[in-house]
């Protein structure tokens, strides 16, 4: 009997080694992420909070928000989705500057443009200005949404496992593990 529980805590303890390895990393702490939280209502929407991770324990998760100076703890079986930053998509606000520069340039050079006749010197007719705009436009509005292109890539981790050992009376020990998967 009991060679069969002490096999038997030996694969409890190699399971729950197992659970550990669920957690995110360590050097996460410090990263920006983004938090969904559970509601009640499968209807209702979650609360999604964007801070930076102050701390990883046992079942929580310490965050101080972007709004707030003040750090905040979130409960792990409370978030549905957890996610890290991984840097900006400048890729999709160089493409709308541009488009917008294109357009703009266009009509601004449709409007610059002259109605030459035969005795100008230099003349640039309203196709011409119409082009070089445009030209003007895409690349100006490409850099300019490069530069300041807002969009955020988020990558999603797992919701850290978790795993609690307790005393449960008289020669017991209470083992508890939750994990998503």
């Amino acid at each position: 009997m009991r060679t069969i529980l002490t096999w038997g805590a030996i694969l409890l303890m190699t399971g729950a080694a197992s659970l550990r390895a669920q957690e995110p990393r360590p050097e996460l702490v410090g990263a920006r992420v983004r938090l969904t939280m559970a509601t009640g209502d499968s209807l209702v929407p979650g609360r999604v909070v964007i801070g930076n991770l102050v701390a990883i324990e046992d079942s929580v998760l310490v965050i101080r928000p972007v709004e707030a100076q003040v750090e905040e703890t979130f409960a792990t079986s409370r978030i549905q989705r957890f996610e890290v930053r991984t840097g900006k998509n400048r890729g999709d606000g160089a493409r709308f500057g541009a488009a917008v520069g294109l357009g703009a340039g266009l009509i601004l050079g449709l409007l610059a443009g002259d109605d030459c006749s035969s005795s100008d010197f230099i003349c640039f007719d309203r196709s011409e200005t119409a082009v070089g705009g445009s030209v003007i436009g895409f690349g100006l509005g490409m850099w300019i949404g490069l530069l300041v292109g807002r969009g955020d890539r988020w990558s999603a981790e797992p919701v850290p496992a978790r795993l609690s050992l307790a005393p449960a009376g008289e020669g017991r020990i209470r083992l508890a593990a939750s994990f998503r998967f």
